[in-house]
C-alpha cells in the first residue's frame, strides 16, 4: 500500500480538527459522523440519518472545509444552498456566517 505525503497530512490536518471540535478522527473508511461538535465556543447538535455518504460529506465540508467558508474575507448576507440534501452545507454556512439568512431548496421530497 503506497501512502503520499499529502494523504499523510491530511489524516494529520483532520485529525488535529476533529481533537478541536470535540470528536476523535481515525481515518476516513472508519469515520461516523459525530452526534455533535463544538464550533467557536458552542456545542452543535447533529441527527444525521447513518448513510455512509453522509460522513464523507462531512468529512470534506467540515473537517476540511472544502468550500472555504472560514476563509472567507467577506461575510455575505444571504446565502442560497441549492439542491440542499439534508441541510449540512447550509448548517455550515450558517455556523460560519450568522448573521446571514439561508434559504435551503431540496426537490427530493424524500430527503
Amino acid at each position: 500500500m503506497h501512502i503520499t505525503l499529502s494523504a499523510i497530512l491530511r489524516l494529520f490536518r483532520r485529525n488535529l480538527r476533529a481533537r478541536a471540535m470535540g470528536f476523535s478522527f481515525a481515518g476516513t473508511s472508519r469515520f461516523r459522523a459525530p452526534s455533535s461538535f463544538i464550533y467557536k465556543s458552542r456545542r452543535v447538535s447533529l441527527n444525521l440519518p447513518q448513510e455512509p455518504g453522509l460522513n464523507y460529506d462531512f468529512i470534506n465540508l467540515i473537517l476540511d472545509d472544502e468550500y472555504g467558508l472560514e476563509k472567507l474575507d467577506a461575510k455575505p448576507k444571504t446565502i442560497i444552498d441549492i439542491g440542499a440534501n439534508i441541510g449540512l452545507f447550509s448548517l455550515w454556512a450558517g455556523l460560519c456566517f450568522p448573521k446571514a439568512i439561508i434559504h435551503s431548496y431540496e426537490p427530493n421530497a424524500r430527503l
